[in-house]
């Protein structure tokens, strides 16, 4: 809600804080924090950190076979395609690309 209000730090701080405190059998929900956490990164201008989180994301979300986290994985690895130069976000990339393959072959 602090997002959409326009208090990303408010909602940036908030997502953190949900995701560190959700228990690990709510993998979903953290999953789902964490992409939405790095779209407020990005949207701050914080790419290291939303390549920080954004992997935080892949790492809950290779357990996940949900239409949101679908759409959050090609939402992001839209929004850090214009970076693809910068280092991480290269990393990143591959990565994504690794877990979105493994994704459509276990599906």
């Amino acid at each position: 809600m602090r997002g959409l209000l326009g208090d990303r730090k408010g909602a940036i701080a908030t997502l953190t804080e949900a995701a560190r405190h959700r228990p690990q059998r709510e993998r979903r929900s953290r999953a789902l924090d964490h992409a939405r956490l790095a779209e407020l990164r990005l949207d701050q201008g914080d790419l290291d950190q939303a390549v920080t989180v954004w992997h935080a994301f892949l790492d809950d979300s290779a357990f996940l076979t949900c239409g949101r986290a679908t759409t959050a994985m090609n939402a992001l690895r839209s929004r850090l395609h214009p970076q693809r130069t910068h280092r991480a976000v290269k990393q990143l990339l591959v990565r994504t690309a690794t877990a979105w393959a493994s994704e459509t072959v276990a599906s």
